[in-house]
């Protein structure tokens, strides 16, 4: 996941009575006055969803099932959050240097190469 998309993770849960569902990060549950989180129940499907994620959001997400006859954690699902780099790499003899997640793209007017500078900008 890039920073700032939004991830949606969900589970189905099955059990009579109706099972409660919590959702859990790294072994606590989420924090649910964080307005970028919001948990829904449709059908038998919970789901989980944080818009514009951020690398606070990185790490092992669960789903709680409980009822009055048993009490179920899934298996964890890893949310991994990658920063979103711009690399800008500045020379003389360079035309048009332009960047996107996981590609670069560089134009060079001569071959010949001097005084590079450069830069590595995270975004956070």
């Amino acid at each position: 996941m890039i920073e700032g998309q939004n991830v949606n993770l969900q589970c189905q849960v099955y059990g009579n009575p109706l099972p409660d569902v919590r959702w859990t990060k790294d072994g606590e549950a989420v924090n649910r006055a964080d307005q970028r989180i919001n948990v829904s129940f449709t059908g038998n499907t919970s789901s989980l969803t944080i818009v514009s994620v951020d690398q606070a959001d990185q790490g092992l997400y669960r789903c709680v099932a409980n009822n009055s006859i048993n009490n179920v954690t899934s298996y964890p699902g890893t949310l991994t959050v990658h920063c979103e780099c711009l690399i800008v790499l500045f020379s003389p003899d360079t035309q048009l240097i332009t960047s996107s997640t996981g590609t670069i793209h560089i134009m060079f007017l001569s071959t010949k190469i001097t005084a590079w500078l450069m830069s590595l900008l995270c975004i956070f």
